[in-house]
């Protein structure tokens, strides 16, 4: 009985050291795959993205923008600028906090876009939230109104973005 509890100890001895070297080869495997990627990733130059936005004077609108918006008398405006990618996209954005009520802004903007042949993609009501979205001749124009529900102060978000131009075919080469 003591040989088959040494002879079982030895086993048990045997299986442990072993699941600690496959748990470390393991271990070393994955360590050199973290290693490698960490390498590639360094040596992978990653593109700069710079956005140049221009603040723009608060008594006019914002590029982009149809030059009969319509906008609130008197508002006062938190943000009025544009952007622009080096890729050709642009954007155009005026928020506003805003005297009426949710549902008035919805309809003026609803009206608006109705009435001047825009096309009304989506509109979505919460119960601090209204907003609407419209396209027309590449320009998506988006009207965000919303009630912070602690101050209960409330914002129009118009956003306006003009898609980027349509890249260019390179020249063909020159034939020799």
């Amino acid at each position: 009985m003591k040989n088959f509890l040494a002879s079982h100890k030895t086993i048990w001895i045997f299986v442990a050291v072993g699941a600690l070297a496959v748990s470390a080869t393991i271990a070393a495997y994955y360590g050199q795959s973290q290693n490698r990627l960490s390498a590639v990733k360094q040596k992978t130059p990653q593109p700069k993205f710079e956005v140049t936005r221009q603040e723009v004077d608060p008594s006019k609108l914002p590029d982009k923008f149809p030059a009969d918006f319509p906008t609130e008398a008197g508002a006062t405006v938190t943000q009025n600028y544009q952007a622009t990618t080096p890729d050709g996209r642009e954007q155009s954005t005026r928020t506003f906090q805003t005297a009426k009520s949710l549902d008035d802004n919805l309809k003026i903007y609803q009206d608006y876009f109705k009435k001047n042949g825009w096309t009304i993609n989506s509109t979505q009501t919460g119960d601090n939230y209204r907003s609407i979205l419209a396209t027309k001749n590449g320009v998506l124009i988006q009207v965000a109104i919303d009630e912070n529900p602690s101050t209960h102060i409330k914002t129009v978000n118009i956003t306006a973005i003009l898609k980027a131009p349509a890249a260019q075919a390179p020249a063909p080469a020159p034939k020799k």
